[in-house]
Parts: structure tokens; C-alpha cells; sequence
């Protein structure tokens, strides 16, 4: 069974955090895209979704899913926090000043 986005809206449930945080301490902007990527896959697996499943959720291919996971494509926030969602996840990012 398909659960609409809408309904996944109004489900809270507590699952795997998404975090991102301390940008500063990384290095470069690819550390970031792995580090989100890695964090992703995570949460994905935590589901059993696989990426063509997580995809067809949020209406994208299983390649676009795969360059999230690997760091070769830097995701929206609008997309992060649609991963989220489907992922049943709470989205955290966190900016700190030094």
C-alpha cells in the first residue's frame, strides 16, 4: 500500500534523525554532500526501503536517489526535508558559530 505524502504529513512517528551538523568542522563542500549522502542511506535502509522505492516516494529516479547516497548531487532543503517525510524522519540542520 502507497501512502500519499499528505498522509505521511500528519503521521508522527519517531525514527531515524537526520542530522547535519557542525558544517564548519568539514572540510569541503563534497565532505558535506557525503556526509548527507551517507546519512541518507542510513535512514533508507532503516525503512527497507531500497532506492528505486525511495524514489518512486518522492518522484524522482532510483540514479537521482543513488547520486543523493553517493555525494554527486547536493540535495535541496525542499528535497531534504521531502526525504525526510517518506523516510518517517525528523530533518535537523544546524548551523554554529565558532
Amino acid at each position: 500500500m502507497q501512502t500519499s505524502l499528505s498522509a505521511l504529513l500528519s503521521i508522527r512517528k519517531q525514527h531515524t534523525l537526520i542530522f547535519i551538523r557542525n558544517f564548519v568542522s568539514y572540510k569541503t563542500m563534497e565532505d558535506i554532500k557525503q556526509k548527507v549522502g551517507q546519512q541518507i542511506r542510513e535512514a533508507r535502509k532503516a525503512k527497507g526501503l531500497t532506492q528505486k522505492e525511495l524514489g518512486e516516494k518522492l518522484g524522482v529516479g532510483e540514479s537521482a536517489v543513488n547520486k543523493y547516497e553517493t555525494g554527486k548531487v547536493n540535495p535541496s532543503v525542499d528535497t531534504l526535508h521531502k526525504i525526510a517525510i517518506v523516510l518517517g524522519a525528523a530533518l535537523d540542520i544546524s548551523l554554529k558559530l565558532k
